[in-house]
């Protein structure tokens, strides 16, 4: 039973329902922070994240910006806005490319009234409900490639969830930078100084 501080589950009509679908281009870039040792496209399927969802295809998740992809994987390192500089030596930040447009369901703005969601659905940390809508618009007749949605960290700046089976094969690595190197030295510290972050040894 659902109560008013929960966010609701999708509606049984949301197939039939007027959804804006957003499409990105081929010249936009997407990020992705990883461990250096790893491959930046990762579609994951263990369920820990917003919109993972057990079926069978994964999903990947990147920012829009250099910063919200820092954001949404680093603050968990961050305490009380220090975050100790050994934390970042194994990360990197890599710039994604796809080879055709990606068409992706907008989980914010009007879209949720007329979807029957509301902001909880990238604010929520109750990942059932997340990963209920993930799978329904996953199903969702115009066949998206995912989802693209606020950060619950700074809603101004987007994130996009991708689900593997829509696009494994278009999705490439275009560059990829560690996180503590000199070339990324002069994002990190606009990165840093945007959201009152201090590094230390």
């Amino acid at each position: 039973m659902q109560t008013g501080q929960e966010h609701p589950l999708p509606p049984e009509d949301l197939n039939d329902r007027q959804i804006k679908i957003d499409t990105l281009d081929t010249e936009t870039r997407l990020f992705r922070i990883h461990r250096t040792v790893f491959n930046p496209i990762f579609f994951g399927r263990d369920l820990p994240h917003r919109f993972d969802a057990p079926r069978p295809y994964g999903v990947v998740y990147a920012g829009m910006n250099e910063g919200v992809a820092f954001l949404e994987v680093m603050r968990d390192q961050a305490n009380r806005g220090w975050i100790e500089r050994s934390s970042l030596a194994a990360e990197s930040i890599s710039q994604l490319k796809f080879d055709r447009p990606l068409r992706l369901i907008r989980a914010s703005g009007a879209n949720l009234e007329r979807m029957g969601a509301n902001s909880g659905i990238f604010a929520t940390k109750n990942r059932q409900i997340t990963q209920q809508w993930s799978f329904a618009f996953w199903q969702y007749p115009e066949n998206v490639d995912g989802i693209i949605y606020p950060s619950c960290h700074n809603n101004e700046q987007f994130c996009v969830a991708l689900y593997s089976d829509r696009v494994d094969g278009i999705l490439a690595t275009e560059s990829t930078v560690e996180i503590l190197s000199d070339i990324f030295s002069d994002k990190l510290t606009e990165i840093t100084e945007k959201y009152g972050y201090m590094l230390f040894s």
